[in-house]
């Protein structure tokens, strides 16, 4: 049986709101890739003099203001220095034979000092885990496969200085799927408790080093080569 994936919006604004502030935050201005980006909707609140899609599948892009391109993100049609900022959420785990490709040709795309946003699944989260082997969604697809967080963390830290790492969830990212399952009058009380949990979540992966490797999700923010830090006299 294949579950189809549905959502409560509301839900899924307490569980991966902050993930919607982090883009705004550290992608502004200049021009923006999103790799895999499909419709353009990661990017619609983020402030930029251009913004790009590439995909392989064109049927979902075409947003306002977003320009569509066909692509492959192993041989990206841009020139060097191309870019201000390159956006990968929840694409990476699609290619995981050629992470350092990827990689490679986000780097030579992007200009000096430029951000490489990443958000994807963690690979060791056991509750995502169990599901990929047992509950096959009408999304997810057999070739993927999510990194350890630990070994994504050190592919990108061979190629961008890190300045920003972020773990989430344990378990509430299921929360949006579960909530629109239950009785509409317990919809609320559950939006409720889900804010609580994330919020318990969030401080255990803040507090205990060792449970990051098992999160739901992680975000990591990387520069290109930055300019190097005058100090003073």
């Amino acid at each position: 049986m294949v579950i189809q994936w549905r959502r409560d919006p509301k839900t899924v604004d307490i569980t991966m709101g902050d993930l919607n502030r982090q883009v705004t935050l550290w992608v502004r201005g200049g021009r923006v890739l999103d790799l895999g980006g499909g419709s353009g909707w990661f990017l619609r609140d983020v402030e930029a003099d251009m913004k790009v899609v590439v995909d392989l599948d064109l049927d979902s892009l075409g947003r306002a203001r977003i320009e569509a391109m066909q692509g492959d993100i192993l041989h990206l049609p841009f020139r060097d220095g191309t870019f201000d900022a390159v956006v990968a959420r929840g694409v990476l785990h699609h290619v995981p034979g050629h992470l350092g490709r990827v990689l490679d040709e986000v780097r030579r795309v992007l200009v000096r000092g430029g951000i490489l946003f990443v958000h994807d699944p963690g690979g060791l989260n056991p509750p995502a885990m169990v599901a990929r082997r047992v509950m096959p969604t009408s999304i997810h697809v057999p070739e993927e496969r999510p990194f350890d967080p630990l070994y994504l963390r050190d592919a990108i830290a061979r190629r961008f200085v890190i300045v920003d790492e972020r773990y989430r969830h344990l378990s509430g990212y299921l929360l949006p799927h579960l909530v629109p399952r239950l009785p509409a009058f317990l919809r609320p009380p559950a939006r409720r408790l889900s804010r609580e949990i994330v919020r318990a979540e969030s401080g255990a992966l803040r507090r205990v080093g060792a449970l990051r490797r098992f999160c739901g999700y992680v975000q990591f923010v990387g520069v290109k080569d930055p300019a190097p830090v005058m100090g003073g006299d």
